[in-house]
């Protein structure tokens, strides 16, 4: 019975993740869409605020940009990463395809470059992306976009409150390689 209810537990948190992460997906999609909306000839020109307005909508963001074809940053939240090559970075390539969600990551560039957490620790990212189209469906550009860490973290409280009462009681988050991304300090080796 306890092995079934801890089970049901950590369905209901992995479903809270997914949906959380499909909507946000479905945020970035849009804006993508609105971007290439907004009249510009050149969607990869933002109108200036916009990539801001995104971030106070969804304050987890902690970085947005626009892309170009090319794979330069023409457009970000603070300015940030404006002229840097990310041809390369998984979120560029996989824009192009359709909205996606990447995987969680240090992102050590992103990183030194935003305020320092008050917790010194180093941030965690999950990119997501999506193209940014015209009216024919050509892609344009690809917006992309860093969510910090710390919705997740309030998923897994809220989680946690639901166990009250059960001493003893860790939970943990996993990356595919086992990586622990959430948890005590007091983690099994």
């Amino acid at each position: 019975e306890i092995g079934q209810l801890y089970a049901g537990h950590a369905q209901r948190l992995i479903d809270t993740i997914d949906a959380n992460l499909a909507g946000r997906r479905q945020w970035v999609s849009v804006t993508g869409r609105l971007i290439a909306l907004s009249g510009e000839k050149d969607p990869a020109t933002v109108r200036p605020g916009l990539l801001e307005e995104l971030r106070t909508a969804l304050p987890e963001i902690e970085w947005a940009g626009i892309a170009d074809l090319g794979g330069w940053i023409v457009s970000a939240t603070d300015g940030i990463l404006v002229g840097q090559y990310v041809g390369a970075r998984p979120w560029f390539t996989q824009g192009f395809v359709g909205p996606t969600v990447g995987d969680v990551h240090s992102g050590a560039l992103l990183d030194t470059l935003l305020p320092r957490l008050i917790e010194g620790e180093p941030r965690r990212f999950v990119d997501l992306s999506a193209p940014v189209l015209d009216a024919k469906g050509e892609v344009k550009a690809i917006l992309g976009v860093a969510l910090g860490w710390s919705w997740i973290e309030v998923l897994r409280r809220n989680a946690a409150t639901m166990l009250t009462g059960r001493p003893n009681v860790e939970i943990l988050l996993l990356g595919v390689d086992g990586t622990a991304l959430l948890g005590s300090d007091n983690l099994p080796a």
